[in-house]
């Protein structure tokens, strides 16, 4: 039985659980797909976003000596989500990470997530999760054991 409550999903609580969860498996399946694909590219592309989620994407398109618009059309093609809504779900994803696991500053935390600033990060992540970065934290070390 799991420890989180059951929530209506017609409920505001529900629907931010439903994109939670929605996120989570647009990460696990883009990645299972990028991975099968036949283009080494999309695999190598998926690679570097693992090492260093912060990487733009004209930075990705050079390591795979593609321009931006035919990287993302081939993404697109091998994954069937889009290149940018993978990337933000795997900042995000490593920006809970950071937070639940270190003490770093907000603001680093945005950093290392690949954002120029702070008001942006904390934008995507409470649109993403429902919550501000610092109230995750503070949720997420108080379910921790001791």
């Amino acid at each position: 039985m799991s420890s989180e409550p059951h929530r209506d999903p017609r409920s505001v609580g529900g629907k931010r659980q439903t994109v939670r969860n929605s996120a989570n498996n647009l990460i696990h399946f883009t990645a299972q797909a990028a991975l099968k694909s036949k283009d080494v590219r999309v695999r190598r592309v998926l690679k570097l976003l693992d090492a260093n989620p912060a990487l733009r994407l004209p930075t990705l398109a050079r390591h795979v000596h593609l321009s931006q618009s035919r990287l993302e059309f081939i993404f697109k093609m091998s994954t069937g989500q889009t290149l940018a809504s993978y990337v933000l779900a795997v900042r995000l994803a490593h920006a809970a990470s950071l937070l639940q696991q270190s003490g770093l500053h907000v603001k680093e935390v945005a950093s290392k997530a690949g954002y120029s600033h702070a008001t942006s990060f904390v934008r995507a992540f409470k649109r993403h999760f429902g919550i501000k970065p610092r109230a995750y934290r503070l949720k997420n070390r108080a379910r921790r054991p001791q």
